[in-house]
């Protein structure tokens, strides 16, 4: 087995981690705010949308509303 790297390379590493995770996170963050205000969009299209929403989907009508006013405020 290969001797571990020195202590510097090791937290490098650990930093770029991090660095790559918080990315990732805040990608995903922007993706779900995007998803929720164009459901949010969709919800106004006729009256029962969230309801065909919901059931395409295979959520409930209330975590719709819930979700959609979270990320459009």
């Amino acid at each position: 087995m290969a001797p571990r790297p020195d202590a510097q390379v090791v937290e490098q590493l650990m930093k770029d981690a991090k660095a790559a995770k918080a990315e990732r996170d805040a990608k995903v963050a922007a993706a779900e705010r995007e998803f929720w205000r164009q459901i949010a969009q969709m919800k106004t299209r006729y009256h029962g949308a969230q309801t065909d929403i919901a059931e395409a989907l295979g959520i409930t009508r209330d975590y719709i509303l819930k979700r959609t006013k979270e990320h459009t405020k």
